[in-house]
Formats: structure tokens, sequence, C-alpha cells
């Protein structure tokens, strides 16, 4: 569905309305999240581009059932090519979706696409960047209909602020942020568009510039505590709390002699799994997975091409 400017500056309003009234629980996401998520997909591509992959097929197998029963389903089916430096994935779960994503020559993500079973667009993001490679912005798309920008503003090259707006202008939300000493964000305000406080993120970082603690407040109440501990700079811990201490989920890490990720565990209320990855000549060969929750064992296995 293509909607013109005329309709679009009628729905900038209602689209408003709806995210900070109808549902009032409504937020964009905090920088640190987004940063990690497209971190995340980038290593993905980066991994196929440097390592020549150019199709990498992810499979479960349910290891509890005997051999002539036993059933395989695809999980992720990635291509990439070097051409047009284009990357996409085919995720099964929990869902059917391809996401595409395009790369310039400085290895930046340029745009991401969403499509359905259909092959129907669902939704869309476009990235700008400015003279020294920093995102300048971000256009959103719900299908092919622009619904708001990011645009980012900086001073002495730190994030200052982040405000999203409809395409016409018209200003949902915005951020503003701090640094510490070593140039790690130590903080992210963010305010509705009558510049009252809705969140606020605040972190701690060591001199090598791991996150040691995370603090997210609702209003001036710290809601969520995260802290990480790490051992020879790799993850090993980490713990979610709630505002009064309670524990939420735990995650913790163990690593083998080449610093590969060698098993993961994860516990709460409603998980409760153990991870083992295993390896051949440096690249994942598959994952095991104990769920003690589902009360299943299966493994994800690796294909590459």
């Amino acid at each position: 569905m293509k909607l013109n400017i005329k309709t679009m500056k009628f729905l900038a309003p209602v689209l408003l309305f709806l995210m900070c009234c109808v549902i009032p629980s409504f937020t964009f996401a905090q920088i640190k999240m987004m940063h990690e998520t497209e971190k995340a997909e980038l290593d993905k591509v980066m991994l196929m581009k440097d390592e020549g992959i150019r199709r990498l097929y992810i499979y479960r197998f349910d290891i509890d059932e005997v051999d002539w029963q036993q059933d395989s389903s695809l999980v992720s089916d990635m291509k990439y090519d070097p051409s047009n430096q284009k990357f996409s994935e085919i995720s099964t779960v929990p869902v059917y979706s391809e996401s595409v994503i395009r790369i310039n020559t400085e290895n930046k993500i340029l745009s991401r696409e969403i499509f359905d079973s259909k092959n129907n667009l669902t939704g869309k993001t476009l990235y700008h960047y400015n003279s020294n490679s920093q995102l300048d912005k971000r256009e959103i798309f719900l299908g092919d209909t622009k619904t708001f920008d990011e645009l980012y503003e900086y001073e002495d090259n730190m994030l200052k602020k982040m405000k999203y707006t409809t395409s016409d202008g018209l200003l949902f939300s915005y951020s503003e942020f701090d640094s510490d000493k070593w140039g790690n964000l130590s903080e992210e305000t963010k305010y509705n568009n009558k510049d009252e406080v809705e969140y606020r993120y605040a972190y701690t970082f060591d001199a090598k510039s791991n996150c040691l603690e995370e603090k997210i407040s609702l209003g001036d109440k710290i809601s969520t505590i995260i802290s990480y501990a790490y051992s020879k700079g790799r993850l090993t811990e980490k713990i979610t709390k709630d505002g009064e201490g309670k524990i939420l989920s735990r995650s913790s890490f163990e690593y083998d002699g080449k610093g590969r990720l060698a098993s993961e565990k994860n516990e709460s209320p409603s998980v409760s799994n153990i991870k083992m990855y295993q390896y051949d000549n440096d690249r994942l060969q598959q994952i095991k997975i104990t769920d003690e929750k589902e009360a299943s064992n299966y493994l994800l296995k690796y294909y590459y091409e």
C-alpha cells in the first residue's frame, strides 16, 4: 500500500495519538539495545563476507527421539551476494520472515527490509551517514509507507541527541545522551513530546569499556538493574534484577582455550536451558540445547557453502 504525502500528513497526528495515548506503554528502544541488535546483524553479514561464505543453513534436530523418528526442520537460511553486498536471511521461528540487508563499502548498513511468507514488504529502514561516517538519520517504514524518522545530533563527535519525528517533522519523543571520560555512553534520558522524562538509562563501564552495570528507571523510580561480569575481557555472567533487588534472570558463559564460547546457561521463571557449542576449524558446527522448561533436547546444526 502506497500513501501520498497529503495522506501521510493526515496520518502523522493519528500515529502519534495511537503511540502515545492509546498505547501508553509504547516507547522507542534504548540506543544501547538498538546498537547491539544492529551489531549482531552486521556480525552475521561480516562473517559471511570475510570468510567467503555464500550460504549458511541452520537446521534443528530433535535428539530425544530414536533415529527413525528423528525429524529435522529449517530454522534459518542465510545468503550473501558479494556483487551487490546484499545479505538475506529467511527465518522460520517463531514465524516465517525474510530480512534483506545491504551494506556500503565501509561495511555500514544502508538498508534493511522485512518480508512475510507471501513476499509482502512489512517493514523497511533506510540509513544515512554524515561526513564523519556517523549515523545521521534512519527512515522507518511500515510496509512501504514512511512512518517516522530518527534524527541524530553530535557534539565533538559524540552523540548528544536523537529525535523521533513524523515524516513531516512532528515530534514524537527525543533522547539526550551523556558520555564518560572514556567516551562510553553513560546515560540516556528519554523525553516525550511535552519534555517530560519517561525513561532514564544509566551505564557504568570499566577502563576497558566493558559495561559493568545498567540501570533502567521509569520516571524517577529504578525498575531494572542489569549487572555484567568479565574474565580476560570476555563476558562470564549477566544478572537482571528488578528495582527491589529480586533476581529476574541469570546467564553464565564459559569459553574454550581459543576464547570461543563453549557453553551458556540461562535461567529465569520462564526459561531454563543450557547451550553447548561445538566448532570445526573455528567455524561453529552445532549447538546442543537442553531445555528443562520444555523438557526437550535438540541440536542446531550449521551447514556452510
